[in-house]
């Protein structure tokens, strides 16, 4: 992981530029006062998860943070869930 790769992501990710592949679009999470959402993107073969803050309210405004990213990778897991018969 190249900390220039990750800084393109995060300029094409601000500017919404066609290069990237959203690959799953996260919804905003509110926990009070704060919010947080996750995208993952694909660019160059790699998938990075962008992660943006927001603090305030619906309300009145939101002040958002910078975003930041890391490179992810998908991982397959099995899950059991247990019904009635």
């Amino acid at each position: 992981m190249s900390d220039i790769d990750i800084e393109i992501v995060l300029e094409l990710f601000s500017a919404e530029d066609d290069s990237l592949v959203i690959v799953e679009a996260g919804e905003w999470v509110d926990d009070g006062k704060y919010s947080n959402k996750e995208t993952i993107v694909k660019y160059n073969d790699k998938f990075y998860a962008v992660n943006q803050y927001r603090s305030g309210s619906y309300f009145t405004d939101y002040d958002y943070g910078d975003p930041s990213c890391v490179e992810v990778a998908p991982k397959e897991i099995t899950k059991t869930v247990w019904v009635p018969k």
